[in-house]
């Protein structure tokens, strides 16, 4: 798949993001643990933001949800935030 630029426009859950006003993305690879944490950085630093996502072709949508790798556009891997803060 092509990178592409996406806005998070709003937030399902503290593990759930809704990308373009109408896609959802989840944080592939990350279980969150702490929701109100979780949840409390996703608005501070993500929501409103331009991402990139990055698929695993081998990883499948659960419902309407797609896993993906979430990267800010200065490529901060959010992902990875989200697990060294202890939210995940």
């Amino acid at each position: 798949r092509k990178e592409q630029i996406h806005k998070v426009t709003g937030l399902v859950d503290a593990a759930t993001l809704e990308v373009d006003g109408e896609m959802k993305v989840t944080f592939l690879g990350v279980d969150i643990a702490d929701e109100g944490a979780a949840g409390a950085y996703l608005r501070r630093y993500v929501l409103g933001k331009e991402v990139f996502l990055r698929f695993d072709d081998a990883v499948r949508p659960k419902g309407d949800v797609t896993p993906a790798y979430v990267y800010l556009k200065n490529r901060i891997f959010i992902n990875t935030h989200l697990r060294r803060r202890c939210f995940a």
